[in-house]
């Protein structure tokens, strides 16, 4: 029983996705060297990710202005919104 139940945890365990963080320093170093999809990319993370600390990463590294002020007037975490003012 033990066995069968180790199995089915293991089988479990294995078809979980890994839910890992962005690695946002890469994306805006591919970005800062011309790397289209990755300032797409890392926009989407400003905008758009469920986590305000990759949303605060992301817009730190930012340069895109008109972006950078919806994101201050829009985000629904006050810590996101004040990124784009304090890296002013």
């Amino acid at each position: 029983m033990r066995s069968r139940m180790k199995r089915a945890l293991a089988l479990l365990l294995s078809a979980m996705p890994i839910l890992a963080k962005p690695n946002v320093s890469d994306l805006a170093f591919k970005c800062s060297h011309g790397k289209q999809n990755a300032c797409s990319e890392l926009a989407k993370l400003a905008e758009h990710d469920k986590d305000s600390a990759v949303r605060s990463e992301a817009v730190c590294q930012l340069r895109d202005q008109p972006l950078l002020t919806k994101i201050a007037l829009e985000d629904e975490d006050r810590r996101v919104r004040a990124v784009p003012h304090s890296a002013s």
